[in-house]
């Protein structure tokens, strides 16, 4: 199945809201790296946390515990939980903006 193209564009672009995983409703898009594309819905259920598709995989992280609900390669997991790691008060940021229905904020990919 794959991503979107749109979920691939390089992560200089400005970030915009794509179709979601199967058709969904369209998603904020807060990252992108290394084929990884890291996603907020609106006003999504506690506890706070993102999303996360590498090809066909998908992931849920918990912002606070780090907690993983979902699958992913060890590759990809491993650069996901470092990004989260790296960027984690963004994270919590865009979490309050996503509940109010604000612009979520870019949040720099790994080098």
């Amino acid at each position: 199945m794959g991503l979107p193209a749109s979920w691939t564009d390089t992560p200089s672009e400005p970030l915009k809201n794509v179709q979601g995983p199967e058709g969904g409703h369209a998603v904020p898009v807060i990252s992108r790296f290394y084929g990884i594309v890291v996603y907020m819905n609106y006003r999504d259920h506690e506890p706070p946390h993102f999303h996360a598709r590498y090809q066909d995989q998908e992931v849920m992280v918990e912002i606070g515990s780090g907690l993983i609900t979902g699958s992913f390669s060890k590759r990809a997991l491993r650069l996901l939980v470092e990004w989260m790691e790296l960027h984690g008060e963004t994270l919590d940021r865009n979490w309050v903006r996503a509940r109010n229905h604000q612009p979520l904020e870019f949040v720099e990919p790994l080098p």
